[in-house]
């Protein structure tokens, strides 16, 4: 993890008050983390830290773009992404995390936030992934055959299905 050395930062030294960074993350970025959903991307990060006598807050604004398969066509296009969230990281005698406070050691020195611009990243990405979020259409030709298909559930013929009848038989049902 030593090309996510940019994201190392020296909160030792801070004055208290608001201190801006940004970074932007590409392809590579996500190569520094093992089986990343992400590949092909391109975001601008913006972080604010405000720094208190005993809390550090972190406020990350996302925005960007990865590139995908729309979930109805498949075909792969740019998804538009934007989020923020807010991290806050206090001072302890160990070190731990809860769900949205991390706990540092007081002689800390310097705090990479790579990880959480990681998972603020992923958290981001909607479930759904199709062309409606770009503004984009979907591949005509394969909505075509999708319009052809029979989704019901209804059996495509009248002849009872053997495996259901030897069931009503066994427990009784109708």
């Amino acid at each position: 993890m030593d090309s996510l050395q940019e994201y190392a930062l020296p909160i030792d030294g801070l004055r208290l008050g608001v201190h801006e960074f940004g970074f932007k993350v590409d392809r590579s970025f996500f190569e520094a983390f093992e089986n990343s959903a992400i590949g092909e991307s391109n975001f601008e990060v913006q972080l604010t830290l405000e720094k208190r006598p005993n809390l550090f807050v972190l406020n990350f604004y996302i925005q960007g773009t990865i590139q995908t398969e729309c979930d109805r066509c498949l075909e792969v296009f740019d998804l538009p992404i934007e989020g923020s969230h807010e991290l806050l990281v206090k001072y302890a005698a160990e070190a731990s995390e809860e769900m949205e406070v991390i706990y540092i050691q007081p002689e800390t020195r310097v705090l990479n936030v790579a990880r959480f611009v990681y998972e603020f990243i992923h958290l981001t990405v909607p479930m759904v992934k199709n062309h409606d979020a770009s503004g984009g259409e979907c591949d005509p030709d394969i909505l075509n055959i999708l319009e052809g298909q029979d989704y019901s559930d209804e059996p495509e013929s009248d002849e009872p299905n053997p495996i259901w009848e030897a069931l009503r038989r066994d427990f009784g049902s109708n």
